[in-house]
């Protein structure tokens, strides 16, 4: 009897801490393990499998015939173009690029057909080009004398007697240039002995030299040969125009110049090597500076 009183007692002790036990753990399920239901049977604490999620599976999109490629609509009518599906207007109108290639087309149709049909609409057109080409100069020429700062007239003038004073304007230029610089810059004037050239060249020279006041150290290439190296002197006469009290050195000519042409190169490289001139001006005279043969100055503003 003792025996039975004592069982029932230690059952007594333990109920709530099995109790407790249980509430711990469904405390802590989660939503892949579920909570107990009201039969305290679900969910993997009683070995039960979730569902797994059905997969959908893709449908195979139908593989899409490669389409043979077709003719561009453009280049067809290009192979055969016919002046009825253009009016006048279109045709002066028409984006310059467009124009361009229709009319290579209706030109390649008349070489290849001969008929006096495509030769006629081909010579058609092309007097559509001539006259648009003609308004277009005519726009020009007018733009050009309402706005005179964008005319070349000055500088490249068409009568005569204007041509005669621009040339009298430039031989000025060179010889005041070429008077003023005759302290500070000489001629380095290689030859040899055997030398046919060397003797007309040396003539131009001294009418050079006397002329500007310019002067002239002439050397034989052969008895100087670590210079000639040092300027690069390969044929003669060669002429080089080295700076007073500096190492800068500029070549005028290989082989012979006449006088015309020794004074403008000559003018030429001493505006470059003192300043006055970039490489893209080197054709452009003093007076001439900052006008419209000057590619650097830019046109004044509307």
């Amino acid at each position: 009897m003792r025996k039975i009183l004592f069982l029932a007692m230690m059952a007594l002790q333990t109920t709530p801490a099995f109790a407790s036990g249980e509430d711990a753990l469904s405390n802590h399920y989660t939503d892949a393990a579920k909570a107990p239901d009201n039969n305290g049977r679900s969910g993997w604490w009683w070995y039960q499998k979730e569902e797994e999620p059905v997969k959908e599976e893709k449908k195979k999109e139908p593989e899409k015939k490669a389409e043979a490629p077709k003719e561009d609509e453009k280049k067809k009518s290009l192979r055969n173009p016919k002046l009825s599906d253009y009016s006048y207007e279109q045709l002066w109108g028409m984006h310059p690029d467009d124009f361009q290639e229709l009319l290579m087309a209706f030109q390649k149709k008349a070489v290849q057909t001969l008929s006096k049909e495509d030769v006629e609409a081909f010579t058609y057109v092309k007097t559509i080009a001539s006259k648009k080409s003609l308004a277009y100069a005519n726009v020009d020429s007018m733009v050009a004398q309402q706005n005179p700062q964008y005319s070349l007239e000055q500088e490249f003038p068409l009568s005569n007697q204007a041509r005669e004073a621009n040339q009298a304007s430039r031989i000025k230029d060179v010889e005041i240039k070429l008077s003023e610089a005759a302290g500070s810059y000489a001629l380095l004037y290689f030859y040899t002995s055997n030398c046919p050239y060397c003797v007309t060249e040396d003539k131009m020279l001294n009418v050079f030299a006397q002329k500007y006041g310019w002067t002239v150290k002439k050397m034989n290439r052969d008895s100087n040969q670590e210079l000639a190296v040092q300027f690069n002197v390969q044929v003669v006469p060669t002429i080089i125009m080295v700076k007073k009290g500096e190492k800068n050195f500029f070549p005028i000519s290989y082989g012979v110049l006449a006088t015309n042409e020794m004074e403008e190169k000559v003018y030429r490289s001493v505006r470059l090597m003192n300043g006055e001139i970039s490489p893209e001006q080197w054709s452009t005279f003093e007076t001439e500076q900052g006008g419209g043969d000057d590619p650097l100055s830019l046109p004044a503003n509307r």
